[in-house]
């Protein structure tokens, strides 16, 4: 005859081992995945597979994400026991630069509280570094040119010839870009062409190689106030 207390154990085992199966019901590849983009990258998609473990069907109600800057898309709400899945997140890089962290919490069967709370973890390079990325001028002062210095990754093979205006009043500042004793190093000098009215420049830098837009992700500001 068995010990008692063996036999309840087991009984304990078994039970425990449902109730984790019922609490959690979607057996996950991941729930963290993390990237690292390319510089070129405009967006990184980031695919959390899964396959419902349980012994009944599944509604995955509704998926949320912790900023705007990322979508959900799930290709069906329903799963039989037993089948598998897969949500995509899709996360737009725009001038984000650094460690980029966001949530994604899937909602099952009508539940108010996230069942799940994926995370995407997206390291972005920084390609251009910008010392200051804002200059400002007091109005009515005597102004004196200020620069700024640009320093490129040491991975981003491209070559800096110009700075253009992206508004009118950024054509109100003389700007020249001179190269720097050393290669990626560049130094800009803007200076005011009037001083008795505010201006709000904005600018960036131009590169014949940039074929695939990465420049325009690092404005540069002017401000006469």
């Amino acid at each position: 005859m068995r010990n008692p207390t063996y036999l309840f154990t087991l009984l304990l085992t078994a039970l425990s081992t449902n109730l984790i199966a019922m609490a959690s019901p979607l057996q996950w590849e991941s729930e963290i995945i993390e990237i690292d983009p390319d510089f070129e990258e405009e967006k990184v998609i980031a695919t959390f597979k899964f396959e419902n473990t349980s012994d009944q069907p599944i509604t995955i109600t509704s998926t949320k994400t912790s900023c705007g800057c990322t979508v959900a898309e799930l290709a069906k709400k329903d799963y039989e026991a037993g089948e598998t899945g897969e949500i995509k997140a899709v996360f737009d890089v725009g001038q984000r630069v650094g460690l980029q962290q966001k949530q994604i919490s899937v909602h099952l069967n009508g539940e108010a509280d996230p069942a799940y709370n994926l995370t995407l973890k997206v390291n972005i390079p920084r390609a251009i570094t910008l010392k200051p990325r804002v200059r400002t001028w007091k109005k009515g002062s005597d102004l004196e040119p200020q620069t700024i210095e640009v320093i490129l990754h040491e991975k981003l093979d491209m070559e800096i010839n110009g700075i253009l205006p992206l508004n009118s009043d950024g054509s109100q500042f003389e700007i020249s870009l001179e190269p720097g004793s050393q290669k990626r190093f560049y130094t800009i000098t803007l200076l005011p062409r009037v001083s008795d009215k505010q201006l709000r420049g904005r600018f960036v830098l131009s590169s014949d190689s940039d074929t695939n837009g990465i420049l325009k992700r690092f404005p540069i500001y002017a401000f006469l106030r």
